[in-house]
């Protein structure tokens, strides 16, 4: 039986994860969801934390990459460039064919890959279906798409507490 909706680890900010900590999990790359885990929905760029947490992730080895179901091109590219990361776009998430491009980009076996994101059924259920580690964070901002909206009902539903960071993670 797969594991569904439940994250291998949850933490309140992708910034909270470190080079250490996913070596030691013997983790050496990441697929990132953008919208609301990289940076709040719908914003034209990435928190200065979210910049240096890249920054010192690349210094210590760990492989990165942005995995959004996100369909405009130039907004995930923009975000992807200033984090120095490669990058997937509408990416169809949780089927498996945008972690699997992610995967690829990577190089590493799907054993060595944390995906990290701030929603169950798209992020979380998408990676575990990829046989990924996975890693469920808080929001960074209470605004979001609609159906994002109607997704954290379902969230909350099945046990999920609502959780909000501010901005620039902690």
């Amino acid at each position: 039986m797969g594991r569904g909706i439940k994250p291998d680890f949850q933490f309140l900010s992708v910034t909270d994860l470190d080079a250490d900590w996913l070596r030691a999990r013997r983790l050496g790359g990441l697929l990132l969801d953008m919208d609301n885990t990289l940076t709040p929905w719908n914003a034209p760029a990435a928190p200065a934390a979210t910049l240096a947490w890249g920054e010192k992730l690349r210094a210590g080895g760990i492989r990165t990459c942005i995995v959004s179901n996100s369909r405009k091109q130039a907004k995930v590219e923009r975000v992807a460039a200033a984090l120095a990361m490669p990058y997937v776009y509408r990416a169809g998430k949780p089927r498996r064919g945008g972690f699997e491009a992610g995967r690829r980009i990577l190089g590493l076996a799907p054993e060595e890959i944390l995906v990290v994101g701030d929603q169950l059924f798209t992020d979380v259920f998408g990676g575990n279906r990829a046989r990924m580690r996975t890693c469920l964070i808080c929001p960074i901002s209470p605004t979001e798409f609609i159906g994002t909206k109607i997704l954290r009902l379902l969230e909350r539903a099945a046990g999920r507490p609502a959780c909000f960071q501010e901005p620039g993670g902690k």
